[in-house]
């Protein structure tokens, strides 16, 4: 018999700073600040990442973001 009460696992969790953003409608403006949003939001997952991996027990590894290895691979950058 098993039990149906799962292992005790660590949820560690670390909140950031907010990232500003301005509203568009649509246009170039909407294109321009969602890649800005997307920019800062990335860096700050970044720096939080980078403050707190050894204490959390990743300090050997590094962060990796798919939608980068997705652009590498399409522009032919990075190996599959």
């Amino acid at each position: 018999w098993g039990t149906f009460v799962p292992f005790r696992t660590p949820f560690n969790l670390i909140i950031g700073r907010p990232v500003a953003t301005k509203m568009f409608s649509e246009g170039p403006e909407l294109e321009e600040e969602v890649a800005r949003v997307h920019a800062a939001y990335k860096a700050e997952v970044q720096k939080i990442y980078d403050e707190n991996r050894t204490r959390f027990g990743y300090g050997g590894r590094e962060l990796v973001f798919t939608c980068e290895q997705k652009t590498l691979r399409k522009n032919g950058k990075m190996k599959s």
